[in-house]
């Protein structure tokens, strides 16, 4: 059992900063299937949307990792993260979700992180351990921490956060 699986009425919403997560404004192919590998780890890949987000200069290998997520394209400084932010409807995410997590540990999610949680979304954050933001670890009910994706073994992980698993 995967260790946050979700109980029957719990519906997650992924959104990932893939630059973010690989640690590379070009991630490879490869990079990218790690970071896939682990974040579907924590989730039930079969019904979770999953949102992600890139430069044009990353889409070309990007989203042939992960073809079952939605991408979004933005470049420029925080392009990803605005893409991502985009996605961002608290009210419309609150109504249909109770979980939501980010795979990113820019602090430019923290406003909404703390936005969803005062919804009653659980904030779950998905980061590398030297890209997380103090902000949004504060802003989120659990972080999950790894320090390097692209390890040839599976990366252990490190917990932080109001919820230790």
């Amino acid at each position: 059992m995967k260790p946050n699986s979700p109980s029957h009425n719990e519906r997650t919403f992924v959104l990932i900063d893939i630059e973010n997560l690989t640690g590379t404004p070009l991630p490879s192919e490869h990079e990218c299937s790690r970071v896939r590998s682990i974040v579907e780890s924590y989730i039930d890949a079969s019904r979770t949307p999953v949102v992600a987000a890139c430069s044009h200069l990353a889409a070309r290998t990007a989203p042939f990792a992960w073809p079952t997520a939605r991408w979004k394209w933005k470049s420029g400084l925080n392009g990803a993260d605005e893409a991502l932010l985009e996605e961002l409807d608290v009210d419309h995410i609150a109504s249909r979700f109770t979980k939501v997590l980010i795979g990113s540990g820019d602090g430019i999610f923290a406003d909404i992180a703390a936005r969803l949680a005062s919804r009653g979304v659980h904030v779950e954050v998905i980061s590398r351990t030297c890209s997380l933001s103090r902000r949004l670890q504060l802003a989120a009910k659990t972080v999950l921490v790894f320090d390097d994706f692209t390890a040839t073994a599976h990366p252990s992980l490190a917990f932080e956060g109001a919820d230790v698993a």
